[in-house]
């Protein structure tokens, strides 16, 4: 186009090379786009919804055909974002959440005739619920997890015992209750006791879950022989508590409910999904462990 315009004589505009942004602006840039805009344009389309059919957006979730687990997913997501449910709100961050105190408050801040036959009602019972499910599951696993192994405790040692057997069941021990042996299965040294800082006795109950209820996955790793499989497990305990206790993994207990079974289920997954990625990044000794568990989290 310059080009042409320069043979017919015409002035065109100089070209200007744009100034380049700082680190605030684009930082700024990034939260208008990322955060604000989204933020205000959800406030006009739920005020918009709200005159159109005369109801909250509680009431309409409330009325949405659903599991209990999908009902208190959005009704946490709702009451976290609502002015009029602040009350609501710090009761359900509090250490015991009374169900019949927050349904209570609710129904009538939103409206919600209290009734047996009124499906709204229903939902938010079991919607409530769910949320002190989820409340108590994460207070067990974190008071679990401060458990310390202790080598004088029978059933902790009767568990430990129960790992070595489940993974290596014809095998016995060179040397008793301190063994290099315990390496074979993943420990870092002759004594297992001293791995179990970071995870606790959870650590410990959660590869003992993960072995004796995915037998096929757990023999496939431990075949395979390239990944330590107590330390792999060790880790994963403690990823999947401090995704718990900063709300990561609020939304998949929610959904899919929260207890020991879907926490095992998590597990499994995770630990298959580093196993392949050990696998196929060509590591060979433990050294090589933490660089890569480092990215498998970032991309987890």
């Amino acid at each position: 186009v310059y080009a042409t315009m320069e043979s017919k004589g015409m002035k065109y505009p100089p070209v200007y090379d744009p100034v380049p942004l700082t680190f605030v602006q684009r930082i700024v840039k990034v939260f208008l786009g990322m955060f604000l805009v989204p933020y205000f344009l959800n406030k006009i389309w739920k005020r918009l919804l709200h005159v159109i059919t005369g109801k909250s957006e509680i009431e309409r979730l409330l009325k949405t055909p659903a599991t209990a687990g999908w009902h208190a997913l959005h009704l946490y997501r709702s009451i976290y974002f609502s002015k009029q449910l602040q009350e609501v709100k710090r009761q359900l961050l509090s250490e015991e959440i009374r169900v019949e105190r927050i349904v209570s408050e609710i129904a009538t801040v939103k409206r919600i005739k209290p009734s047996a036959e009124s499906s709204s009602y229903l939902n938010l019972i079991r919607g409530v619920e769910n949320m002190s499910e989820y409340r108590q599951f994460v207070q067990s696993v974190v008071a679990q997890r401060a458990v310390k192994f202790d080598s004088s405790n029978a059933e902790h040692e009767d568990l430990l015992e129960k790992l070595w057997t489940l993974l290596r069941p014809d095998v016995r021990r060179n040397g008793g209750r301190i063994s290099k042996d315990w390496q074979d299965i993943g420990f870092q040294g002759n004594d297992p006791a001293t791995d179990f800082r970071g995870a606790g006795v959870l650590g410990l109950q959660n590869l003992v879950d993960f072995v004796r209820d995915y037998p096929k996955t757990a023999k496939q790793i431990f075949d395979a022989g390239n990944l330590p499989i107590a330390l792999t497990g060790l880790q994963i305990t403690a990823l999947i508590s401090q995704w718990l206790l900063d709300g990561r993994l609020q939304p998949h207990f929610l959904s899919c409910g929260s207890n020991k079974s879907q926490f095992n289920r998590l597990y499994a997954h995770i630990f298959h999904a580093f196993w392949v990625l050990f696998s196929n990044s060509g590591a060979k000794t433990i050294m090589d462990f933490p660089p890569i568990w480092k990215r498998f989290c970032s991309t987890l």
